[in-house]
């Protein structure tokens, strides 16, 4: 499992627990009928716990559309060459599962642009893996797959 998708289950957890909140204080809201100073209490209760559960529903999505805009709309999608000529790590690929981060940056270290066959020899992973992984990158938009002879060159997605 991956940082992503911890992220969103935990975030649709929020949303659905300041929705309960929040549909909760609205039921008891509707069956009060005390009246005097209890009532006050009983309201100010009722309105906190309100605005509680909108605030974690508007937290919990603005979270979410955060991530998947660092995921889909990051500029900066190149890797930062350092002072000692390696490769710093990539914000995309510290999102990805393991093993497209894997993938990802090996395509990265080719400049952007890479056989297939290169991606299969550099990772020790199976052909079919490495279809598979290069397939949900290109689902992503990450990358797009060329034609090239009897393979395939795999080039980054570069944002505009």
């Amino acid at each position: 499992m991956n940082l992503i998708s911890i992220l969103e289950k935990s975030i649709k957890i929020g949303v659905a627990i300041g929705a309960l909140i929040a549909f909760a204080s609205i039921l008891a809201i509707s069956y009060m009928t005390i009246e005097g100073s209890t009532a006050i209490v009983l309201y100010i209760v009722w309105y906190s716990s309100l605005l509680t559960g909108s605030a974690m529903i508007v937290l919990s999505y603005y979270t979410l559309i955060t991530i998947h805009k660092k995921i889909s709309n990051d500029e900066n999608n190149v890797a930062i060459p350092t002072n000692e000529g390696n490769m710093q790590q990539n914000p995309i690929s510290e999102l990805l599962p393991s093993n497209e981060s894997l993938i990802y940056d090996i395509i990265l270290e080719h400049n952007g642009e890479v056989r297939q066959s290169a991606i299969i020899n550099e990772s020790k992973m199976s052909k079919a893996k490495v279809s598979r992984i290069l397939y949900s990158l290109e689902k992503k938009g990450l990358i797009i797959k060329m034609r090239s002879g009897m393979g395939n060159v795999i080039k980054i997605v570069r944002k505009k």
